[in-house]
Order: C-alpha cells, then structure tokens, then sequence
C-alpha cells in the first residue's frame, strides 16, 4: 500500500504528517507554520462536520485533535491493521473507523472518546475502503475490498442489508445531503442510483465495457449534480 504524505494548510494552521509513530510536533516547522500535527503514517484525514475536530487515521492507531489549539484529544488504539476509511456521523458525535487487513469497524463514542461498539465482517475481508453515516446517522454504509456494500443499523450494531455483486463489484458509494439518494459506482463503468433504503435502484447511467473503474463519487449539497471520478 503507497504511503500517503499530506502538508494541509487551513486557516493559517499547517498539519505536516510524518511517516513514524513518533512526536514530531517539536521539530523545526517550515515558514509560515504555527503548528504540526500528525503521528504514523497517516492514511486517511477527516474534519468533523462543525469543523473544530480532526481525526487521523494512521498504521498504527486514531489520533484526534482539537483544531483550535491543535491538542491531541483522544488516541483509539483498538485495530489490528492500517486504518484508512474514516466518518462521522453528521452530528459529530459518533467516529467510524476501518482499515486493511482489518475485517472490523469500529464506533467510537466522542463525547466520552471511549469505543461504542465493533461492528465484524467475514474473515476473508481483507479492508474497508469506505464508510458514510446515512439516514440521520441511524445507518452506516461500508464499502469492502471485495466491492459489496454493508448496511448497519448503528442503532442495534447488527447489518440490515449486503448488497452483493459478482459480476461488477463495487468501488465508490456516495450519499445526499439529505439522505434520500444513494450512489454507487462500479468496475464497470456505472453508476446506479438507489433509495434511501438501498434496496431499489430507480437509474443506472454508464454500463460501457470501455468505461473506467468508478473509483469516486460526490454529491453536490443541493442533491442536483453528482460527480464522478475514475481512472
């Protein structure tokens, strides 16, 4: 797996993540900076959603921070592999993590930063590549290494729904704003739309053999114009 080294600049704070599980908060930072941030090699970053907290997903742990004041908040240390998929919910008081070689997700309760639950998929899952909160953060979507999607019920920590495809697995799951509309995208080249459920597809757009991988997928907040990435 490539080795991901991100220098973030927001709002004159500069997050330079480092490639060891060391602190490296005290070394010289480059001009401009008043802060550095960031411990193991980093994999994926998020913001929550009022913006003053940012979890960190590394090889060895999630770390998060106050953005403010740039202090270390929490470390969560309960994961047998890389952590790379990251979410949480819209009001910011749940975090959802995944990783590779890591056939679980766990929930981590962010008022008392302690762990929620452990949600475990089948042991020849190899990763989660991607997870979003859905349905007024009652249900959480992942997305595997095999490309099937998960449906939790957050609620009773049990899986509502697998949607399972052999013959064009999934690589990229998206949801509205509002919680109404589901997409997913597949290695064939298309995207299918879904209801709030995800158990009726109501459109599918692409379905060419010479389309790329969807590999992406982003809803607009108005819920009008969904972009598309691939190869």
């Amino acid at each position: 797996m490539k080795r991901l080294f991100f220098t973030a600049i927001l709002l004159n704070t500069v997050l330079l993540l480092t490639s060891f599980a060391q602190d490296n908060t005290k070394t010289g930072l480059p001009e401009g900076a008043i802060a550095r941030l960031g411990k193991g090699g980093i994999n994926i970053m998020r913001f929550s959603p009022d913006g003053t907290r940012l979890a960190v997903g590394t090889d060895v742990a999630v770390w998060l921070y106050d953005v403010p004041d740039g202090k270390e908040t929490a470390l969560f240390t309960e994961h047998p592999g890389q952590v790379n998929a990251i979410a949480f919910s819209t009001d910011g008081k749940i975090l959802a993590s995944g990783g590779f070689n890591n056939p679980i997700i766990q929930l981590w309760d962010l008022d008392t930063d302690s762990k929620l639950s452990t949600l475990t998929l089948p042991e020849e899952i190899q990763s989660i590549s991607t997870l979003t909160f859905a349905k007024d953060n009652t249900m959480l979507i992942s997305l595997d290494n095999s490309g099937n999607i998960n449906y939790w019920d957050v609620v009773t920590r049990e899986k509502a729904l697998d949607i399972v495809t052999e013959l064009s697995p999934y690589d990229a799951v998206a949801v509205s704003k509002d919680g109404s509309t589901f997409a997913t995208g597949d290695r064939h080249g298309t995207i299918h739309l879904w209801n709030a459920t995800m158990e009726h597809q109501f459109e599918d757009w692409g379905d060419d053999p010479e389309d790329q991988d969807i590999l992406a997928l982003a809803f607009s907040s108005d819920r009008k114009i969904l972009a598309s990435g691939s190869e």
